[in-house]
């Protein structure tokens, strides 16, 4: 089919949540076009992180396709292969945006993560780990995000250096205190990749060396 001359085709971004999975009747949640769990039968949400993540991102960019990529079952622990792999298949399907709530320290680690985090075309995740370099965060065509308590949930801030900071807020949910909420790096991460989302759309650029002068 064949845009009608003077209109624009819809622009088509796909964003994976490499967490916990996506609750995809979750009223909070937009599209979600697919997924694939490295860790059990399907990609349903049993912690609720992942949901949480999703719904953070559309809260700022609701035209997203949002596909699931589970790492996490029933908690927060992990293997590096599931990791791996969960990038690659980011990179194999033509993922456009990367959201990665997850972050080590470990330097063979790093090692794993260099190849398939280079594959992926925009790739957020935390910058720091206990004050020490995150991986694949701290990677150079990374964007690396920390946390900052004093940004607005719209916002973002960055540095010279290239260093991204957003708040570590979810979307706010009627009748929950914040404090009784999730919060953190992860949902920094998620509200830059939402801010980022909303750029790409403005600007009608995907491209990561476009993107990083734009932020800068």
């Amino acid at each position: 089919m064949t845009a009608q001359r003077g209109h624009r085709p819809r622009l088509q971004l796909k964003v994976a949540v490499v967490d916990s999975g996506i609750n995809a009747e979750h009223s909070h949640v937009g599209n979600v076009a697919g997924g694939v769990s490295f860790v059990s039968e399907d990609y349903k949400d049993f912690i609720g992180h992942g949901t949480a993540v999703a719904a953070a991102i559309c809260s700022h960019e609701p035209r997203v396709e949002l596909y699931a990529v589970k790492i996490f079952d029933r908690s927060f622990a992990t293997q590096i292969e599931s990791v791996v792999k969960a990038l690659e298949w980011c990179a194999d399907n033509g993922m456009d945006v990367v959201n990665v709530s997850l972050a080590t320290a470990k330097n063979e680690h790093a090692r794993l993560l260099e190849q398939p985090s280079r594959r992926v075309n925009i790739l957020t995740a935390p910058l720091e780990f206990m004050g020490l370099p995150a991986y694949p965060g701290s990677f150079e065509w990374c964007f690396g995000v920390t946390s900052d308590p004093g940004c607005p949930r719209d916002e973002y801030r960055s540095s010279p250096a290239g260093r991204f900071l957003a708040s570590p807020l979810p979307r706010e949910i009627p009748g929950v205190e914040v404090t009784h909420n999730f919060s953190g790096s992860s949902f920094a991460v998620a509200n830059f990749t939402g801010l980022i989302c909303r750029l790409i759309y403005d600007r009608d650029s995907r491209t990561n060396l476009v993107l990083r002068s734009l932020l800068s």
